[in-house]
């Protein structure tokens, strides 16, 4: 069968295709044969971007950070929410249930036992400097000297994560309309960023 692809955008397609076996057939079903039947190329073909699974999980959760700084940022330009830590944390809670099995391998026990690759340290990086620099912006605008930037930070992102963990793993009941669930998640997450975090810039 012919690649539907061209050769110069089969990595970015083969990575499509992976991110839909794993959620339609879970880790067990992602193999670099099923990925090259799906995609419709020759069974040698993944091997010229992944040399083994690993390889096509360490690429796929790259994929995933930078996904997930991106819609960070677009939730920094156009949420409705008041505070920077408000719209960081939609940004992260939307990014998670709609892309939920792989938001599972970037942060799971597969991934935690390889090495990772220069490129998903990168990405990770990346995707979590928003928190960094919210948690910044707001302890200077308060009290630089009270409160520890890295312990704070750590802090943010764990109640952050934990809240996209519960809402994926449905231990938290969310309406489907997208704007009822954005309010009822902010209605979670308002009482503690109206802490340390109410005095973030909000543009």
């Amino acid at each position: 069968m012919k690649s539907p692809y061209h050769h110069g955008n089969l990595k970015e397609a083969l990575l499509i295709e992976a991110e839909k076996i794993l959620v339609n057939e879970g880790m067990k079903g992602l193999t670099l044969r099923a990925l090259a039947k799906a995609a419709g190329v020759s069974a040698t073909a993944p091997y010229n971007h992944f040399n083994n699974k690993d390889a096509l999980l360490e690429a796929l959760a790259t994929e995933g950070f930078i996904q997930l700084r991106k819609y960070i940022d677009e939730s920094l330009r156009s949420s409705s929410a008041e505070l920077k830590a408000e719209r960081i944390a939609l940004g992260y809670i939307n990014y998670a249930l709609e892309h939920r099995q792989l938001f599972r391998l970037m942060f799971g026990n597969e991934l935690s036992q390889m090495t990772a690759s220069t490129e998903r340290e990168t990405a990770g990086r990346l995707s979590f400097e928003p928190i960094q620099h919210a948690v910044g912006e707001a302890l200077q605008q308060t009290n630089p000297h009270q409160l520890n930037h890295h312990a704070t930070t750590q802090g943010a992102w764990s109640l952050v994560h934990g809240l996209a963990t519960l809402i994926i793993d449905d231990k938290i009941d969310l309406p489907a309309e997208p704007a009822l669930r954005q309010a009822e998640i902010l209605k979670v997450i308002r009482p503690f960023s109206l802490g340390v975090y109410s005095q973030t810039e909000t543009s």
